[in-house]
Order: structure tokens, then sequence, then C-alpha cells
């Protein structure tokens, strides 16, 4: 069960994260994105949850090949989440090094080619994860998914939902697709980095309740 609340730019709220539940705990590493920080600043966030009992995930956007060996090593990441223009040469690199990987997808564009989907599970990524196709940004944008599309996805393999999730649509989502888990930036934010303890408690018990409905 994937609980993932990303876009972490604090310490302590990435701490709080994982003390509600929360499996993942997401940090940004991409300054284009306006919850991004930087690998220096990104060390101390991702340390806070994991002693917190979270596995941090690193979001990255152009690191490619060995430089993402190199920051999942540095940061001690136990997930890299690839948002680019990666290929598969990225996913040998990393399959090699055992690094474990997830690949995200926009449906609306590639997102909704099943072949793709199937090409990076076989090349290694332990999940995909579905977020909104908006044009020109890679993802992070809070736009909702087409969950009909988003249901083919989840039969093939471990499937994580994204975009647009709230502690208000969270438990819907889940039961409808039935994903391996679901990851949210947005939804549970005052504003774009800093979090709402109310909203992520919340969305820590709608989503747990229906993942485990859901098995």
């Amino acid at each position: 069960m994937i609980l993932k609340l990303c876009g972490f730019t604090i310490a302590s709220q990435a701490a709080q994260a994982a003390l509600l539940g929360a499996s993942h705990v997401g940090i940004v590493l991409w300054t284009g994105s306006a919850r991004g920080v930087d690998p220096a600043h990104a060390g101390p966030v991702c340390a806070a949850a994991a002693d917190a009992g979270a596995i941090p995930v690193g979001v990255v956007v152009h690191a490619r090949g060995q430089a993402l060996v190199e920051l999942a090593r540095d940061l001690r990441l136990g997930v890299l989440q690839l948002h680019g223009e990666h290929t598969l040469d990225d996913a040998a690199v990393l399959r090699a090094a055992g690094i474990p990987f997830w690949r995200a997808l926009r449906v609306g564009q590639e997102g909704v080619d099943l072949g793709l989907a199937a090409r990076w599970r076989a090349a290694g990524a332990a999940a995909i994860v579905l977020d909104a196709y908006v044009p020109g940004v890679p993802g992070g944008t809070g736009a909702p998914i087409d969950l009909a599309q988003a249901g083919a996805f989840v039969r093939q393999g471990p499937t994580v939902l994204a975009g647009g999730l709230t502690p208000d649509s969270v438990g819907a989502a889940i039961r409808a697709v039935r994903p391996a888990g679901v990851d949210v930036a947005s939804g549970i934010e005052r504003s774009p980095g800093d979090k709402d303890l109310a909203a992520m408690t919340r969305f820590v018990e709608q989503a747990r309740a229906a993942l485990q409905e859901s098995r």
C-alpha cells in the first residue's frame, strides 16, 4: 500500500507526514517547481522523513543516467520518481545500480499508451505514477486525471494515482480504480511547499481506509 505525500520543503512537516502514516514522503528535486528544492536543502527533509519512518522519494525531471544514481545515494532516497524525458537507458542504469524507481506518465498524452507503461514495467519500474497531462509542465499541476483511463493501467500492474487528489476526493478515486497507492501534493497545502496538518491528517485517514477496503 503506497500512501505518498509529496512536495515537502520543510523538514518538520516531512516528519509529521511520516508520523501520520504516510508510507512515502516526496521531495521535488527540480527548481522549476514551486515546491522544488536543491539537493543541499533536500538532505535534511529526506532525513527527517526517513527518521520518522517513511521512505523518502526524490521526484526528478532533468537528472539522467549516472547522475540519478549519485542523487539517490547522496540523499539516501528509497525511490526515484522519474517525471522528465527519461528513457529506458536511464532505467537500465538504475536497475544495474539497484536503485528502485517509479515512472510517471501523464494521462492525456503518453500516459494513454499502455504499451509504454508495459515497457517501463519490464525495464524495472516498481510502479507507474499516473499524473494529468498539462502542456509544458512535467507534472505536479494538481489537475485531475481521467479515472476511466486509469483503470486499464491498474489492471496491468502496480499503479499510483496522482493529479488533483484531495481529502474529499481520494476515497472515491481509490474505490473507483483500486490502485496500489495514491500521491498528493497540492491537495494538502496552505501554499506550495507549506503543508496543512489538518489536511494531511484527513487525507491519510481517508486514503488508508479506502485502500484497505479495496484490498
